[in-house]
């Protein structure tokens, strides 16, 4: 009879330990605990790198660094470029002044004096470059342009007015050669004058050279033919 009661609860003992082991149990501490599977909250993103950017080359062209007042100049972008994108934009400047937004553009209204012109591009990720060209605008050249003739009645002092066209203001006028002894001329206004009011009978033409220098030093002649009239009295 005791027999029979031992083995009963050693068969019962046998069971709940199956029944524990396949439910998880242990008798370890540290193995009672379950890891947590990771979820989309508690994983952190892994960034994609990018390659960095190349910055763009800039490239400012004219066909002449040295023109004439009024005379048209062509600029060009040509050799800028961007390795790993496209230029998107393009920015020209003449000192501060925006002058231009494209590629290439003419332009011929620069003043006298020396231009720094300067061409920003912008490429498709941002980046800008800048590349510069000095300019150099000359003054139109020093040239009469009052007749180089005239006929004068006889008996009157005036002769003729010198004119002349320049960038800059004319600062001289005289005059030489063959009959200039017989003339006085201001030097400020170019006006000329007889000395004496010719006489018809006596000498019919004159000729002399005129000459002007403006305020960069530029000089310029002309000879001038002065014919006199006959007056009938």
């Amino acid at each position: 009879m005791r027999v029979s009661s031992y083995i009963k609860t050693s068969i019962a003992l046998g069971l709940l330990a199956v029944v524990f082991t396949a439910c998880g149990g242990s008798n370890n501490s540290e193995d009672t605990e379950q890891e947590e599977a990771p979820t989309s909250n508690n994983v952190t993103p892994t960034a994609i790198p990018t390659p960095n950017n190349v910055t763009p080359t800039a490239k400012a062209n004219v066909a002449y660094t040295t023109i004439a007042e009024g005379e048209p100049l062509h600029f060009n972008s040509t050799g800028s470029e961007d390795s790993d994108g496209a230029i998107v934009g393009y920015l020209w400047k003449d000192g501060s002044k925006v002058i231009a937004r494209v590629p290439s553009f003419d332009k011929g209204d620069f003043s006298v004096g020396m231009h720094e012109v300067t061409l920003t591009v912008i490429d498709d990720d941002g980046a800008t470059a800048t590349d510069s060209v000095t300019v150099t605008v000359t003054g139109a050249a020093l040239m009469f342009t009052s007749r180089s003739g005239a006929i004068v009645p006889e008996n009157q002092k005036k002769a003729i007015t010198l004119r002349t066209t320049s960038a800059y203001d004319v600062t001289f006028y005289s005059i030489f050669g063959t009959d200039s002894k017989s003339f006085s001329i201001n030097s400020k206004t170019g006006e000329v004058t007889f000395n004496e009011p010719p006489d018809h009978e006596t000498k019919k033409s004159y000729t002399f050279t005129a000459f002007a220098r403006d305020a960069s030093g530029s000089t310029a002649e002309q000879v001038v033919h002065i014919v006199i009239s006959n007056i009938i009295e």
